[in-house]
């Protein structure tokens, strides 16, 4: 489509406009088209370099609000199921113990988990990245933990749990 046009009028000097002045106009004319379309071929690059940006980001906030929810609900998982056999255990004092244990650890890894987000996010607005590095954990205490959890109600269905794995 045509994006503008430049219209001649008289010679400003006295005579007609000759094959040379219009040769002139036609360069002129052809260097402008040239302009006016690197300017839009540069805009239009710049908008889907912007769009592109965009949806990056909202891919890595998509990411990482699933990987924030996945590591919070795992400890309130674990909360819940020490809760929902609580009441059958209140009597049990190693039982209390294990429950107090495993509570204040599983509250402390989503407290652990929200703070990484926060600091996350005033990094992000200070236009840097340092999230704490990952962390090693003891497999086996983790096993042991899950074992806690889930025995009580394992009993009751009648199911074994073998953990001489985790005494070796």
């Amino acid at each position: 489509g045509i994006s503008g046009y430049i219209a001649i009028g008289e010679k400003p000097m006295k005579g007609m406009w000759n094959g040379q002045d219009l040769e002139i106009f036609a360069v002129i004319c052809g260097q402008i088209g040239f302009a006016v379309e690197k300017e839009r071929l540069y805009l239009e690059n710049f908008d889907a370099q912007r769009k592109l940006m965009q949806n990056e980001k909202f891919a890595a906030i998509g990411s990482i609000s699933a990987s924030m929810a996945h590591e919070i609900k795992n400890p309130l998982t674990a909360l819940k199921g020490m809760v929902s056999v609580l009441s059958e255990n209140a009597g049990d004092p190693e039982f209390l113990s294990k429950f107090s244990e495993i509570s204040i650890r599983q509250l402390d890894r989503i407290n652990s988990t929200v703070e990484n987000l926060l600091r996350l996010s005033r990094h992000s607005e200070a236009g840097t990245a340092d999230p704490d590095p990952p962390q090693s954990v003891e497999l086996g205490e983790v096993l042991k933990e899950i074992i806690t959890l889930i025995s009580a109600k394992c009993g009751k269905a009648k199911i074994e749990i073998n953990d001489k794995i985790l005494s070796a």
